[in-house]
């Protein structure tokens, strides 16, 4: 995956942490070519429906990753 980013390109994306990458995460990001260093993300204040049915926590992390 990291090699299809440009030098200096950011590759973010949904994810389904509420608060901060698992170790699974994290590893998957680093088998795709993601070094540590270049793994960030910021957590973000969201407020789901009530009926909704993939989230319901009040955060969720938006992925900032560089390559």
């Amino acid at each position: 995956m990291a090699f299809l980013l440009k030098p200096g390109g950011i590759f973010t994306y949904y994810s389904d942490e509420a608060k901060k990458f698992s170790k699974q995460h994290l590893e998957k990001l680093q088998e795709a070519g993601f070094t540590l260093e270049n793994i960030n993300y910021e957590v973000c204040e969201v407020n789901p429906p009530k009926n909704c049915e993939y989230w319901t926590e009040k955060t969720m992390i938006a992925p900032i990753i560089r390559k």
